[in-house]
């Protein structure tokens, strides 16, 4: 999107993100590299946005961004993908993507 010009509603990777539950206004902002904060309470991560998905596969960075969008938060229906690491999100977001869940 970014630089491309492309819709989130209509690129593949855009789409994702959405059905993933980030909104398009949070896409929008994210456009611009902001800093972010993300992770346990205990053990929060802060940095660019880019810098935390760069060199990442599509599923890896979708669960990255899935876990950014949280925020700095304990709760809510990312929280066992926040304890248990990226690693296992991503493994449920090919999933997901495969349609298989």
């Amino acid at each position: 999107m970014n630089w491309l010009g492309a819709d989130c509603k209509t690129d593949y990777f855009g789409k994702q993100m959405i059905n993933a539950g980030i909104s398009e206004q949070v896409i929008k902002d994210w456009s611009v590299d902001p800093q972010v904060v993300y992770g346990a309470d205990a053990m929060s991560i802060k940095a660019s946005l880019f810098d935390s998905v760069e060199d990442t596969d599509a599923d890896q960075c979708l669960a990255r961004c899935m876990m950014i969008n949280m925020g700095n938060k304990s709760e809510g229906p990312w929280s066992t993908c926040l304890k248990v690491g990226v690693g296992a999100a991503a493994g449920g977001v090919l999933g997901w993507l495969s349609g298989s869940n």
